[in-house]
């Protein structure tokens, strides 16, 4: 009899950093009974990169509906488990998610996995503060380049709760046991979830800094988006890495910022204030979504200021003292520093 765990994420809810975790506790994890199969992104979890984990391959294959290769991969898995004396086969990808708001794809696997001795199928998701996750997969997602206007994109092409809501539809049709959280910016609480509460095994230690996805203020963002007009974008691909390599204790805190777009998303959770109040059914009395309609602190109608702090500004300095001598003309890197002196404000001192 054999037990199967599926790590469905979703995006942006430290679904890496726990990969690298399973990853870098793998013998650990055998030692208990728990299987967590090598793939071919071993080496950026257990270097503690960004990963899609040891599960993208069933993604791809259960949203191409390839059968085949559903059956291979749990053909291939359940063997080495068996192999490995384990009796409980560990999968994570955040992928999968977005394949489970079809209720086929729950039929397909349920019918492939009996069929290799797997009786019980155990499910984790994390859900996240509605507006924290949009703004963190807009800085996520614009960190290279291409950035657009906030309030276009989360109207447009943020797609995460028009999918939450389809998977509140069937999800408990199935013979999926379920474990739900919140996502919490803390290491400790994310492992002790995924580790202790539904693994049931001990929650490994976890090293200092282990930050796996860093990302980049909100100020750093718009501060690109301004510059991505006249800078080609390589170059601007390496204004983002430099930034982002700088600590985060380094930068400039841009709260009032980030509360302006949040006023902006508003309106746009309104219309999912009851799949909201669904997924707190399902989530710990302490773990509750939470959607802040406060406007009072900052008017729509204010202009965007960014905040940088002196070791921001000295590493943009550098880098376009250097565009002046091999990319730019002196027109254009004048242009850029007035659009950066118009709506800046340097931060010489900020909390950390």
């Amino acid at each position: 009899m054999m037990k199967l765990y599926l790590h469905f994420g979703y995006h942006k809810t430290a679904s890496s950093f726990l990969q690298t975790l399973f990853s870098k506790n793998r013998n650990f994890l055998i030692s208990k009974g728990i299987f967590y199969p090598e793939s071919g992104f071993d080496k950026q979890m257990t270097t503690g990169k960004i990963s899609p984990g040891n599960g993208l391959e069933l993604t791809l294959a259960l949203r191409n509906r390839d059968i085949k290769t559903v059956k291979n991969l749990f053909n291939k898995w359940v063997r080495q488990c068996r192999s490995k004396k384990c009796n409980k086969l560990l999968i994570s990808n955040e992928g999968l998610f977005h394949n489970f708001n079809e209720p086929s794809v729950f039929e397909i696997l349920e019918k492939i996995v009996k069929n290799y001795g797997i009786t019980e199928i155990y499910g984790l998701l994390y859900f996240r503060d509605p507006f924290d996750h949009a703004l963190s997969l807009y800085k996520h997602r614009n960190k290279n380049g291409n950035i657009k206007d906030f309030k276009e994109w989360i109207e447009n092409d943020y797609e995460t709760f028009e999918v939450i809501k389809k998977f509140l539809l069937h999800y408990n049709r199935y013979s999926i046991k379920w474990t739900f959280h919140k996502y919490k910016s803390d290491s400790e609480f994310m492992a002790k979830s995924a580790f202790s509460e539904w693994l049931c095994v001990e929650t490994p230690v976890i090293p200092k800094n282990e930050k796996v996805n860093v990302s980049m203020t909100l100020s750093e963002i718009l501060l690109l988006k301004e510059c991505q007009r006249i800078i080609p974008n390589e170059y601007l691909l390496f204004i983002s890495k430099t930034l982002l390599e700088l600590p985060r204790d380094k930068k400039a805190k841009d709260d009032l910022l980030i509360k302006r777009f949040q006023i902006l998303s508003i309106n746009f959770f309104k219309k999912y204030e009851n799949t909201i109040n669904d997924i707190n059914k399902l989530l710990p009395e302490d773990e509750k979504l939470v959607i802040d309609k406060e406007k009072a602190l900052y008017k729509e109608k204010n202009k965007e200021i960014l905040y940088l702090s002196i070791d921001q500004i000295r590493i943009l300095i550098k880098i376009i003292a250097d565009f002046k001598y091999k990319l730019i003309s002196k027109e254009k890197i004048k242009f850029v520093l007035k659009k950066i002196k118009k709506f800046v404000y340097i931060a010489h001192r900020f909390k950390k």
